[in-house]
Parts: structure tokens; C-alpha cells; sequence
């Protein structure tokens, strides 16, 4: 093998605790004072000096290990072959290989590896005549003779191992010959130190079950106590459980049914875990039919994973499938008027479709994250006002956490609770000063009106001419004692508005006006 031109060296990473970060560091600084071209392939984000000590750095954020044992082969492929073809367009024609497990005692160990006549050098590992982990290889001959699977599906039609698949590559192509194995990892490593595995992944088990809607989750290992997990959808990024301060008790299955449980089944790509440990995430994959598969908009999604279960709103709103009984085109909506927007979602339909949407929102909280998400974006506009009969400041009322969808103008919420509602004072304007101030369009081509009881004030408030603006109109109604929600359809009709009411939820009566909660649709005759 030729040795008067760089060779490269790949070290593949994915986070599993601080104690392997600093492993991977020292690797980096021992490597990176060789005269080596240093590429460094992490499924885990990495601070900038780690990446500048590298001459290649790359993140892929997908991980695409799930519940099947041996996954992880697929991921550790995807990043050899990108390693691989960067390599080549830099003109460099071999490379050694090792995962961030490997503590390097003595670089002059590797040397051994580079053996003449020889293509592929690695060493057996179990009953395999090859090793995956760690090697030195000619580029083009690796590119040339080996499978990189795309889908654990595609691994798995060969054999659920790498190091067997790629046995099998060399042996249907009849190059064995070009390859060379040390007798086991020990000779191979020398000095060098082998399978410091920081974490065992089958430590944790996780399942779902869809007959009962649960989630499964079992301890392996030792007690883990107060710890904090949450469960997202694989598609979206977005939240479908949480559970901040819990014990995971040893050899014990624990199961866990999401809040709205019923719109699980609207996931399209599989779930993940993570457990938060102090210095560790552990991340487990189940369901994934395609790990390339995401939302358009799940980076932006990704921006709130801390935050509450979300889901279920999303999903509602998603497909529109929320207001299948009132059958607008959407293709139809040039502008979108989101009243009680709380964390977007029920915009997300009409983001996707690049139209211009305001979102009205007055909890702080909510707005912070509307602002994370969305603030640098020209056809979108946050307008953090409460929608009153009065412009000017008002007293407003929370909720923490998941219980923001009811922050409203009231001490008890919509559905009737004033536990943990906390005072303050917000901006408020009237939805005239809405309309005619904050609003480009002449005409609103479908407003959102959600203000948790406050939707009573808002069309005592609203003139007939601003009315008159708007072609069509979602308003959800509170607290409809009495039939009040037929004040919000008198002034609808009297202002040449047609109609439809829908039930809030399946478990509503079928006599819409006489529920406490409904939703009503109309649009402009």
C-alpha cells in the first residue's frame, strides 16, 4: 500500500454519556496531531471546537437504530459510505476506521494495519472473518465491493449482522483474497483498548401496543429514580407523552397512556423515547418504517421538544380532518387569521402552503414559542394581544404547562377549573382594532376564532363592516348556558352568513346548540 500520500482516519460517534464525549475528545486531539485527514461522522450534535479539530466534520441528525437488535448496523453503514465518498473526492485513496469506543493508547498500533498486497484489513470478530468496528481499507475497493443499505428492511432481507453482510459482499465477489485478518481484536488493537461501551441499549425495553393504546417501557438495568422521559411521533418531533419526575423501577414494566389517546393512531412513522439521565440521553426507536420519512416542518417542530404533549392538536389539525364537515378548499385561503393561537398548530396546514397567516396569541408563554418557531418568517405574523371589547391592558389568566389551551380572560377556565390560575396583566386590543390596524388584506379569507369564552365579547364587540371583512369563520364556543352561543349565529345571519355547527368532541349530544362546548362554521353567502 502506497505511504507517500495522506491516508485518512474516520472515527464514527453517536452520544451516549459525558464519560464517551471525553473519549471521543482525547481521540481527536491524539489523531489530529498525525499526519492524518481526520473525518469525524457523528448521528449526535457536537460543540464547534470539537468540530474544528477535524478536517471533516458531519452531523446526520437521523438515527436509524429502533427496536430490532442489530439496528444499529445500518446507521454505522450510512455513515461509512459518506466518509468514503468524501474521502475519494479529496483524492485519498485509503483509511483507517474505529468507533469513538476505542482508547488509544499508542497510534503507531494502526501502522500494523497497513499491510501490502492487501485491501481490506480488520480481524475476526466471533465467528466472522471480518470486523465492521474498526479497519483499514483501500477506498475505491469498499465502494466497489460492499452494500450500503439505505433501510434496516434492506439489511435485514440479507442478515440483521453488518459484519455478516459485508462477509458475504466479499465472498460473492470473490475477493477474500484481498483481505486480512487478524487472529481476534486483541492482536489486532495491540495497546489500544477495545469496547468501552458506555451504555447497553437492551438495558431498555420499549414497545406500544396498539389494541390497548399504551406504551411499554421496562428496566433491565438498576433503579432509576426521578427520572424524566417523554415519548415523541418519529415523524413530526412533536411530544406525544411526558413524564418529568419518575421512578423506573429494576426488571418492572411500566405502561403509559398518552392524553388523547385516540389520535396515536394518526401517527405515520413510528414513536421514539428518551430518558433523560444527568450526564446521558438514552434514545430508543420503535415502529419506523422509514427514517427519512419527516414533516416538512419537524425541524421546526424540534424547537419545542421541551415543551408539553402537543400531538393530539397537531394531528387534529394536520389532515383538516377536524373540519371535514365544513368542506372548504383549502387552495381556496390566500390568508389565515389564527384568534388563540397557542402554539401554532392549528396554522401548521396553511404554513405548509406558504400562506399568510397571523397568529393572536396573549399567553407569554405561548408566544415565546411562536417566536422560536416561527419569528423569521415574513409570511407569518405574531401579534401578542389578548382579543377584547377594550384596547389597553387587561387582566389575563394561565394555566401552567399543558393547561396554556385555556388561558383565557377568566378566572375559571373553559372547562370549568380555576385550580393554578395565575394573575397578570397583558395588552389587549378589539377585534375592530385587529381588523383594521393589524390585518393587510381587505378581506380575511378565514379567521379562527378559540378565545375560551371570550368569543361572546368578540362579536358584541365587532362591527358589522369588519364582520362583513371576513369570507369564512371557525369559532369554537365555551360555557353556552342558556343557548348564548345563538347570539354568536343571530349577528352571523344578520351579517349574510350561512352556517354549520359541529360537536366539540365524539362525546357531545346530538343537539349541538344545547352543549356547553361546539364549533361553528360560516361563511359569507
Amino acid at each position: 500500500m502506497k505511504t507517500d500520500t495522506k491516508i485518512g482516519f474516520i472515527i464514527t460517534y453517536f452520544h451516549t454519556s459525558d464519560e464517551g464525549l471525553n473519549l471521543l475528545i482525547e481521540n481527536l486531539k491524539t489523531i489530529s496531531r498525525e499526519n492524518y485527514y481526520l473525518v469525524l461522522a457523528s448521528h449526535s450534535p457536537l460543540d464547534k471546537n470539537i468540530q474544528e479539530m477535524c478536517d471533516f466534520y458531519f452531523y446526520q441528525q437521523k438515527n436509524i437504530v429502533d427496536d430490532r437488535k442489530y439496528s444499529h448496523g445500518v446507521a454505522e453503514s450510512n455513515l461509512i459510505e459518506i466518509c468514503l465518498k468524501h474521502l475519494k473526492d479529496q483524492s485519498i485513496n485509503y483509511t483507517y476506521k474505529i468507533t469513538y469506543d476505542v482508547e488509544i493508547v499508542d497510534v503507531n498500533e494502526f501502522k500494523k494495519w497497513n499491510i501490502d498486497g492487501y485491501q481490506f484489513v480488520s480481524c475476526n470478530w466471533g465467528t466472522n472473518i471480518i470486523c465492521t468496528n474498526s479497519f483499514f481499507t483501500n477506498i475505491d475497493f469498499l465502494l466497489t465491493n460492499i452494500t450500503f443499505f439505505r433501510s434496516i428492511e434492506e439489511m435485514f432481507l440479507v442478515n440483521t449482522v453488518l459484519e455478516n453482510c459485508w462477509e458475504a459482499n466479499f465472498r460473492n465477489n470473490n475477493v477474500l483474497d484481498k483481505i486480512y485478518s487478524f487472529s481476534d481484536k486483541y492482536e489486532f488493537y495491540g495497546q489500544n483498548k477495545i469496547d468501552l461501551c458506555f451504555y447497553n441499549y437492551n438495558k431498555i425495553d420499549f414497545w406500544y401496543s396498539p389494541e390497548e393504546t399504551k406504551f411499554f417501557i421496562m428496566n433491565n438495568s438498576e433503579d432509576m429514580n426521578n427520572v424524566h422521559f417523554r415519548i415523541f411521533d418519529y415523524y413530526t418531533d412533536i411530544c406525544i407523552y411526558l413524564n418529568r419526575d419518575f421512578d423506573l423501577k429494576q426488571n418492572l414494566i411500566f405502561w403509559f397512556i398518552p392524553p388523547f389517546s385516540l389520535n396515536i393512531n394518526k401517527s405515520v412513522n413510528g414513536f421514539y423515547l428518551e430518558i433523560y439521565l444527568e450526564n446521558q440521553v438514552i434514545r430508543k426507536n420503535i415502529l419506523i418504517k422509514d427514517f427519512d420519512l419527516k414533516h416538512p416542518l419537524s425541524n421546526k417542530f424540534k424547537l419545542i421538544k421541551d415543551t408539553e404533549v402537543k400531538f393530539n392538536e397537531f394531528s387534529d389539525f394536520n389532515d383538516m380532518s377536524i373540519y371535514d364537515l365544513f368542506s372548504f378548499n383549502i387552495d381556496e385561503i390566500n390568508n389565515y387569521v389564527d384568534i388563540g393561537a397557542n402554539y401554532g398548530m392549528s396554522s401548521i396546514s396553511f404554513i405548509e402552503r406558504d400562506i399568510k397567516t397571523y397568529m393572536i396569541e396573549a399567553d407569554q408563554s405561548n408566544v415565546d414559542i411562536l417566536n422560536r418557531m416561527w419569528s423569521k418568517n415574513s409570511k407569518i405574523r405574531i401579534i401578542d394581544k389578548a382579543i377584547s371589547s377594550v384596547d389597553g391592558e387587561i387582566v389575563f389568566y394561565t394555566s401552567p404547562g399543558i393547561g396554556s389551551v385555556v388561558s383565557s380572560l377568566y378566572h375559571t377556565d373553559a372547562n370549568g377549573n380555576d385550580m393554578e390560575r395565575k394573575e397578570v396583566r397583558v395588552q389587549s386590543i378589539t377585534p375592530n382594532k385587529l381588523i383594521e390596524e393589524f390585518i393587510d388584506e381587505s378581506e380575511i379569507d378565514l379567521m379562527k376564532v378559540d378565545i375560551e369564552g371570550a368569543e361572546y365579547d368578540f362579536f358584541e364587540t365587532i362591527t358589522n363592516e369588519n364582520l362583513k371583512k371576513i369570507k369564512r369563520i371557525i369559532i369554537e364556543y365555551h360555557n353556552n348556558d342558556n343557548y348564548r352561543a345563538m347570539s354568536i349565529l343571530e349577528k352571523l345571519t344578520y351579517c349574510g352568513f350561512k352556517f354549520k355547527l359541529s360537536k366539540w368532541s365524539h362525546n357531545c349530544g346530538n343537539y349541538i346548540i344545547e352543549n356547553k362546548m361546539g364549533v361553528i362554521y360560516a361563511e359569507k353567502i
